[in-house]
């Protein structure tokens, strides 16, 4: 009986011995993940409060219905947007309102739709002063080109070589696009590394396409952002629906 017990006993504490570091490994993993995710909360939540934005760490679920029409909210599965900031603010000189944070979601592996990739990009949202805006997209060349594939618009080329190479400007109005893209925007483009985005209404949305931003890379883009309104065609101004007076 006392060598049953002691077999026992012995199985009982190598299957310790060999689960325990398993198991372990495993729970820094998952604290090391919430406590990721609480410190980009807590540090974006004190960049909100430096901008005088509001902050809400909560998910939404249904960033399809609170951007429509803006196609990288309806990208992959189990999307949500978190640690939104919202707030209003001087861009190119008009006031605008802005809501930016972490879009989060899962994409398929190529060739195996069980396997499943979790990804988080920053976006930046701001609502023009002026509305009746054609679809535009610009984008740099990155792993989300084959979900923008379908959209079925093709690529437009302008007669700056550099710039086609370096972009894809997708639009239902390609002389909108032309007309946005005059030679004053597309030197500015070149010049500078913007992200990408999505035009439609009267929303602008740029985003990321790897890691998230960090606080002072989130100042830079809305900077970027302000400085791309600037360039903005007077004439552009003129023909869509103005919101201002």
């Amino acid at each position: 009986m006392n060598e049953w017990v002691s077999m026992v006993g012995g199985t009982f504490v190598c299957g310790i011995l060999m689960v325990g570091p398993f198991l372990l490994v495993m729970g820094l993993m998952v604290f090391g993940i919430i406590h990721s995710g609480n410190v980009r909360g807590r540090d974006l939540a004190g960049l909100a409060s430096e901008l005088g934005f509001s902050f809400s760490a909560k998910a939404d679920h249904e960033p399809e219905r609170r951007f429509p029409n803006i196609f990288i909210f309806t990208l992959g599965t189990d999307r949500h947007v978190a640690n939104t900031m919202q707030g209003g603010a001087r861009l190119g000189g008009h006031d605008v309102e802005i809501t930016m944070g972490d879009y989060r979601f899962k994409t398929s592996s190529a060739g195996d739709s069980s396997r499943k990739t979790k990804r988080t990009i920053s976006y930046a949202v701001a609502r023009l002063p002026w509305s009746g805006i054609p679809e535009v997209t610009l984008r740099n060349e990155h792993f989300l080109d084959r979900f923008a594939a379908v959209v079925g618009f093709e690529d437009i080329d302008f007669e700056s070589e550099s710039f086609s190479r370096r972009f894809h400007v997708k639009s239902k109005d390609r002389r909108f696009a032309y007309d946005l893209f005059d030679p004053r925007m597309i030197e500015f483009l070149l010049d500078t590394r913007p992200p990408s985005m999505e035009i439609q209404g009267d929303l602008i949305c740029i985003y990321g396409s790897r890691e998230p931003w960090n606080e002072s890379r989130i100042k830079e883009r809305l900077q970027w952002l302000g400085r791309f309104v600037q360039h903005w065609p007077e004439h552009l101004l003129e023909e869509p629906e103005r919101k201002e007076a």
